[in-house]
């Protein structure tokens, strides 16, 4: 599984999966429908909310001359009154949750038209919850497979006639061995499949066109799968996690993808979507005509212990090469100038990367997790170093940060508790929130004149650090910065700093000494709580407010002058 630090961008990934609807604000009201319009040249709207109470309902197929192509994401929700709707023929797509919890509606008219209906769209209505309505544990609305009871099992025919699966259909049904798809079927739903982990054969039909994200994400039992001539769209995810997938093998006729040696490419093969994720293969070398290399492309590919990027290739996307385990070096081209989100994340045995020369930032969590990895070399190159690109990269003793970069972010090398020695250069302006966090073998750092801030708990746990010299440049010390730091003896604090955050020096129990200059004005609360050593502390005139607990605990400490300026004690 990913690491928990993933687990933000997930969430933020399935927000942004959600229908457009779930986000967009309303347009416009036409009588008790309210909509948003979907496109002014094409004249299209969806349908936001139903404020109506009509037992009887037929949507109509225009609002205002805008076509209604698309119900939105909880469009009718808890319309507790509706017993019947008809749904017309300009509606392509129904989104999640559109009628859920209408305990009323018993009559359902769904169009041909319609190719794609979201997730628990019509649960728990009367329709739904009326058990005769569920043929063998699965419910049918019109010619559309809505869902399946976890319950199934073995081998499942869809019946004779079903335009579309919707989204979730069969998800979680563990039980599900083989599923063979109709001629009828035009589309397979986001996650229609997923966690369908006894599932080791299915057969699609070439009347499919499109298969949704997370289609058969977790199938842990599918080795193989054909990708028939009608195919034109795969989302993302579509074979993610599926361990024991050993190829994807894509009809000849197929205009949109191809692929090779099982392994799955878009038709001209310029972007490598999917590597299968159980084969067996310990070296893989990607083909030249490849430019990109899609999110997931390689995730989870345990076996494989060397992977060839050629120099064609500009682009790594996120997740790339996400718990590739077994993976010990890396060589990034010259030509690649981007690397995603977690990239290479995860990936344990990995102890040797080289960065090419037109690589401008290291993303979010490039590489972290990255445990054996002990150096890297970043190029001039690279302007930016984001949140938590080596977090816990517990190896990796050393670091030179070359001029070109501006700002280190979040968390970036949080967690990596063998790093001893780091140069930041001039050319860093930002030092990103948690950004040494729990560094605990670093023991000292200049932070150079061009810093401005420093995030909070920028160097919060860094036991080892005795000193560090903050530059003039810096106004403010941010909470928890320096919390911790248990070997910290003495710091000077610049002129140029007005504010020292919460908890700022917290247990630094070998502070001895601090002098907190004229330009500050405030010490927030925490901010030497636990300074058992602190003996001497000087405020500053100008200070005005001393927040709560600031010093308490301060067990050496036997007299302090307060300044005419405060007012406030915490």
């Amino acid at each position: 599984m990913k690491k928990t630090l993933s687990l933000l961008l997930s969430v933020l990934m399935v927000i942004t999966a959600l229908p457009l609807t779930a986000i967009t604000s309303f347009a416009a009201t036409s009588g008790d429908f309210e909509y948003s319009v979907i496109s002014e040249a094409d004249k299209t709207c969806e349908i936001a909310d139903y404020t109506g109470t009509a037992t009887e309902l037929a949507i109509p197929s225009t609002l205002d001359g805008y076509s209604v192509t698309s119900i939105g994401y909880e469009a009718f929700y808890n319309c507790t009154s509706l017993a019947s709707i008809t749904i017309p023929d300009s509606v392509t797509s129904i989104g999640w949750y559109a009628f859920k919890n209408c305990t009323s509606l018993a009559s359902i008219t769904i169009p041909d038209s319609v190719t794609s209906i979201g997730e628990s769209t019509f649960y728990n209505t009367a329709y739904y919850n009326n058990e005769t309505n569920w043929e063998n544990d699965v419910l049918y609305i019109g010619n559309h497979l809505i869902e399946a009871k976890e319950t199934i099992s073995g081998a499942y025919v869809v019946k004779d006639g079903t335009k579309s699966i919707a989204d979730y259909a069969f998800r979680n049904c563990t039980s599900l061995a083989s599923v063979t798809i109709g001629n009828s079927v035009t589309s397979i739903g986001n996650h229609t499949f997923y966690d369908c982990t006894s599932l080791a054969s299915i057969t699609i039909p070439d009347s499919v066109t499109s298969i949704g994200e997370e289609a058969f994400y977790r199938c842990t039992s599918l080795t193989s799968i054909t990708i028939p001539d009608g195919v034109t769209s795969i989302g993302s995810f579509a074979f993610s996690d599926c361990t024991s997938l050993e190829s994807i093998n894509v009809s000849n006729a197929n205009t949109a993808y191809s692929s090779v040696d099982g392994v799955l490419f878009n038709k001209d093969k310029t972007e490598l979507i999917q590597y299968p994720i159980g084969n067996a293969r310990t070296t893989y070398t990607i083909p030249d005509s490849v430019t990109s290399i899609y999110l997931d492309a390689f995730s989870y590919c345990t076996s494989l212990a060397s992977i060839t990027i050629p120099d064609s290739v500009t682009s790594i996307g996120d997740w790339a090469f996400d718990n590739c385990t077994s993976l010990t070096s890396i060589t990034i081209p010259d030509s690649v100038t981007s690397i995603g989100w977690f990239a290479f994340s995860d990936c344990t045995s990995l102890t040797s990367v080289t960065i090419g020369n037109s690589v401008t930032s290291i993303d979010w969590g490039a590489f972290s997790y990255c445990t054996s990895l002990a150096s890297i070399t970043i190029p001039d190159s690279v302007t930016s170093i984001g949140s938590d690109a080596f977090y816990n990269c517990t190896s990796l003793a050393s670091v030179t940060i070359p001029d070109s970069v501006t700002s280190i972010g979040r968390g970036t090398f949080r967690d990596c508790t063998s790093l001893a020695s780091i140069t930041t250069p001039d050319s860093v302006t930002s030092i990103g929130e948690g950004a040494f966090y729990n560094c605990t073998s670093l023991e000292s750092i200049t932070i150079p004149d061009s810093v401005t801030s420093i995030g909070d708990g920028a160097f919060n746990s860094c036991t080892s650090l005795e000193s560090i010299t903050i530059p003039d440049s810096v106004t403010s010390i941010g909470d928890y910065t320096f919390r911790g730091c248990t070997s910290l003896a003495s710091v000077t604090i610049p002129d140029s700093v007005t504010s020292i955050g919460n908890g700022a020096f917290s247990s630094c129990t070998s502070l001895e000494s601090i002098t907190i200059p004229s330009s500050v004005t405030s010490i927030d609360e925490s901010a030497f709580y636990s300074c058992t050593s602190l003996a001497s502390v000087t405020i500053g005139y100008s200070v005005t407010s001393i927040g709560y607990r600031a010093f308490y605990n301060c067990t050496s400490l036997a007299s302090i002058t307060i300044p005419d300026s405060v007012t406030s004690i915490g």
